[in-house]
């Protein structure tokens, strides 16, 4: 049997540790797009966090991490 498949739930430090972010950069990354209220913000340390929820928030992460489009520069004619 692998040894190397994916976790089934993750806690708040596995979790960050899986993406490469302090503790403190993931609550901010929860913050910023899944938590609504500081209150619920209390609870990510007893909150368990599926491999789905790891990749959606990898997801976040990278696109937060990314410049901001600016525009799409037509293809010159001709």
């Amino acid at each position: 049997m692998a040894s190397n498949l994916p976790k089934s739930y993750y806690s708040e430090g596995e979790a960050a540790r899986t993406l490469g972010l302090s503790v403190p950069e993931f609550r901010s990354l929860l913050k910023r797009h899944i938590i609504d209220s500081d209150d619920d913000l209390s609870n990510c340390a007893r909150t368990t966090f599926h491999a789905s929820d790891v990749l959606i928030l990898k997801l976040l992460a990278t696109r937060a991490l990314q410049p901001p489009a600016v525009g799409v520069m037509p293809i010159p004619q001709g």
